[in-house]
């Protein structure tokens, strides 16, 4: 394997099923970079909603995109635009079904594809990018992939943990979020563009029934053994 600098470590895999926990753990423990690309479209969908522009008139998108790529930072898990935290505003399940509209339109994964990369490759060390495409399209020749998935109830409870933690108000039931989780994989799976797919040459990491402590360290030895870090 060729060694970069830094380091890629790709992770795809379904909403809910532990990557941006997992991912921003093992950055910390690995003194890396995490980068968590579902945010990014997220970030676009609150602009978007912000400027009332309809997901449609695609080019008021661009021109949007286009506008702010320069005012967009990410440091320390949380995103910035011209210098104001907005990282709260990104975690309602509106935003992240608008977020999910969004990644199916070709022209705007055209747009953000090389921001990505980009904010990923200003990592000093290594970086641990997730999302849907990161294994197939952002960085088909990542270092390492990681394809991780879980079952929906377990998917489900996370993300209902993470509304809890985050004050998100009003709260969904957990069979609701089951729902939005299984009508979120269909889209993702589903698109035309850059779908939801496993990489040829990734890792399989069912995190269904094991604790988030378990998982991490399951994880942390899985990037050392492959990138011997």
């Amino acid at each position: 394997m060729t060694q970069r600098i830094p380091f890629i470590v790709a992770i795809d895999g379904p909403a809910g099923s532990g990557k941006s926990s997992l991912s921003k753990l093992i950055s910390e423990k690995l003194g890396w970079t995490y980068l968590n690309t579902g945010n990014l479209y997220r970030l676009i969908a609150y602009l978007a909603q912000k400027h009332s522009i309809d997901f449609k008139n695609e080019e008021e998108l661009a021109k949007l995109i286009r506008q702010t790529k320069d005012d967009i930072v990410w440091r320390k898990e949380r995103f910035f635009y011209k210098g104001q935290d907005v990282s709260e505003d990104l975690h309602s399940e509106v935003i992240g079904n608008q977020a999910s509209t969004l990644a199916g339109l070709p022209m705007v994964r055209d747009l953000l594809l090389p921001i990505q990369r980009t904010l990923a490759l200003q990592a000093p060390k290594g970086v641990l990018i997730d999302g849907r495409d990161i294994g197939t399209v952002v960085f088909p020749k990542a270092d390492l992939k990681i394809f991780m998935t879980a079952d929906l109830t377990a998917r489900a409870e996370r993300r209902y943990k993470q509304l809890v933690e985050k004050n998100v108000q009003p709260l969904p039931a957990i069979k609701e979020l089951i729902e939005v989780l299984r009508e979120r994989d269909r889209q993702d799976a589903g698109r035309a563009v850059a779908p939801l797919r496993r990489a040829a040459d990734a890792i399989d990491f069912d995190t269904s029934s094991m604790s988030i402590e378990e998982t991490a360290e399951e994880l942390y030895k899985l990037i050392r053994k492959n990138l011997a870090v």
